[in-house]
């Protein structure tokens, strides 16, 4: 019986990809998950300040589910693009006050990650965010039914 591959040791994300193929194959999901937990890890990295890693985080992560589903790259390019033109912060504050849900948000609800979600950043990061932003990110949480203890943990 050979050793799983510990996701954690590995810092490539195209390795941990190869990893998931493997995995996908012999039926290992919870080893898939673990890969792209892992990745989603690593594309928070070369980020100091919290919210731009946790940003990044929660767009790899939803990015990463999306792979596994559709079987190829498929990137969350308007979310890419208002990054470029407002920055992290402003991102996640529109998603909490859109009463709609974005893909990403509802790709991570789906796939049983709501700790990923901009909604969830607030909450952890109550302290940048108006008390309106904040109302919003838990009423949108709860009514897709997260427990809001789950997701207050840092990543």
């Amino acid at each position: 019986m050979t050793k799983d591959p510990n996701p954690k040791e590995f810092d490539d994300p195209a390795k941990l990809r190869g990893i998931i193929q493997n995995a996908l194959r012999l039926g290992r999901d919870d080893l898939v998950l673990q890969c792209q937990l892992r990745i989603a890890d690593l594309a928070g990295r070369g980020f100091d300040d919290e919210i731009e890693r946790e940003f990044w985080q929660s767009v790899a992560c939803a990015e990463e589910f999306k792979r596994i589903e559709h079987g190829k790259t498929i990137l969350l390019a308007r979310t890419r693009q208002k990054y470029e033109r407002d920055g992290a912060l402003k991102c996640i504050e529109d998603w909490a006050r859109n009463p709609k849900t974005t893909d990403g948000f509802q790709i991570l609800i789906d796939a049983g990650h709501p700790e990923y979600t901009g909604e969830a950043i607030v909450l952890r990061h109550s302290e940048k965010f108006s008390a309106e932003v904040i109302s919003a990110a838990k009423d949108k949480l709860i009514e897709h039914g997260v427990n809001l203890d789950r997701i207050t943990r840092p990543l």
